[in-house]
């Protein structure tokens, strides 16, 4: 019967029916969990990117404030002044990108939103 006509087949309309309701229940599993998930992690990333914004401007040990040598930082030639700025730098883009990345999973793709959640987990 199948072989014949699958659309008018029982068997398929019960299978196609009950595989909508399954999908139709992970959507809306998915898109709770997302407002939960994408509200907490957008707090906690806006606040690491305003920090790591501030901390490029107030650098440890301060600038030079000599006469003719005014501006750069006074450990601009150590190797964990060095380290800072290339973490510091680490921590804004990557928690600009997972801003991002929160404002687009609200658009509820579901593809996307199947996937979110173990991305963001790898960009913090």
């Amino acid at each position: 019967m199948l072989k014949a006509d699958p659309q008018s087949a029982p068997i398929f309309n019960l299978l196609k029916d009950a595989k909508d309701e399954v999908t139709n229940l992970s959507r809306k599993d998915i898109k709770s969990l997302t407002q939960t998930y994408t509200g907490n992690t957008s707090v906690v990333a806006i606040l690491i990117a305003t920090i790591t914004f501030a901390a490029a401007f107030t650098l440890p040990g301060g600038y030079i404030t000599d006469a003719g040598n005014e501006g750069p930082p006074i450990m601009a030639r150590k190797i964990a002044f060095k380290a800072f700025l290339i973490s510091n730098a680490l921590a804004m883009c990557s928690s600009l990108a997972d801003a991002f990345i929160c404002v687009i999973a609200r658009w509820e793709d579901l593809e996307f939103l199947l996937y979110y959640r173990s991305f963001t987990m790898k960009l913090m």
